[in-house]
């Protein structure tokens, strides 16, 4: 184990953990897009045990809250 995490982070330039909840951010982005599942229930199908270090995660990678994602996407598809 501590191998595999010394050479994910020295070729990945992250550990492995940190990529592991970037790409879970970036799926419950894309279900926030296209479904009208909570965010609640989408932290945790996607793995989520912690909701504070997914909404951390969430704004450091895409610079707003979650909620914010859903509703650019509602009016920018021409509703309301």
């Amino acid at each position: 184990k501590e191998y595999f995490c010394r050479f994910f982070k020295k070729n990945m330039g992250m550990s492995f953990g940190r990529y592991l909840n970037e790409i879970r951010v970036s799926k419950i982005h894309h279900d926030l897009l296209y479904t009208d599942e909570p965010v609640s229930r989408l932290i945790e199908r996607h793995g989520f045990l912690n909701s504070k270090l997914f909404y951390d995660m969430f704004r450091s990678v895409y610079g707003c809250r979650p909620s914010q994602v859903r509703c650019d996407n509602y009016f920018s598809e021409g509703n309301g």
